[in-house]
């Protein structure tokens, strides 16, 4: 199985917000928050825009690797 790789898990630790924090905060389902947590489901955009909003962060810094380079 292929994991989605992001720092959910690491950021929340620092914040101190649990799954079921974060559940109640943006309202996406537990078990939905469990699977992005655990790299198991990739977050829809309007999802990652909550989870950013509710830990104060930019989607950037929780899930770099959908970054888009711009170049010239």
């Amino acid at each position: 199985m292929n994991f989605f790789k992001n720092k959910l898990r690491e950021i929340m630790k620092e914040k101190e917000v649990s799954q079921l924090e974060l559940y109640r905060r943006t309202g996406i389902s537990p078990g939905a928050i469990s699977n992005i947590v655990n790299g198991r489901q990739v977050p829809y955009p309007g999802w990652k825009k909550k989870i950013a909003s509710a830990l104060s962060i930019s989607e950037d810094e929780i899930f770099p690797e959908h970054v888009q380079e711009v170049h010239p």
